[in-house]
């Protein structure tokens, strides 16, 4: 529910409850279920917002941490690269670059005239 949603909302909740003589009795019953929901959906934001929260500092310190992975391991394949053949790590060196390497790029075929 979007904030005009959620103003509407508490809006005829209020109207509602200011005229519940006049609604029929299995709609007044029903306000109450729907106050009821309302008051629970005001509790839940609170602890939503620090989910939220949560959620956003896990991924920072994850993207962090992967940051600092990476360049470390590229400094070391730099290294690697640096020493040349011969240094006993020509195969940790081919297996480090398959992830540099690209697989032959898809040519577009054309559109058929039709």
């Amino acid at each position: 529910m979007g904030a005009k949603s959620e103003a509407f909302a508490r809006q005829a909740l209020i109207v509602a409850r200011q005229n519940i003589a006049r609604l029929h009795p299995d709609m007044a019953a029903e306000l109450l279920d729907v106050e009821s929901d309302l008051a629970a959906l005001d509790a839940l934001r609170p602890r939503l917002a620090r989910l939220t929260s949560l959620h956003e500092k896990s991924d920072d310190s994850s993207v962090a941490l992967g940051s600092d992975v990476m360049v470390f391991t590229l400094s070391i394949y730099g290294v690697l690269k640096a020493l040349g053949a011969g240094a006993g790590l020509d195969e940790l060196k081919a297996q480090m670059s398959s992830r540099f390497n690209r697989g032959p790029r898809a040519t577009p075929t054309p559109p058929a005239n039709g």
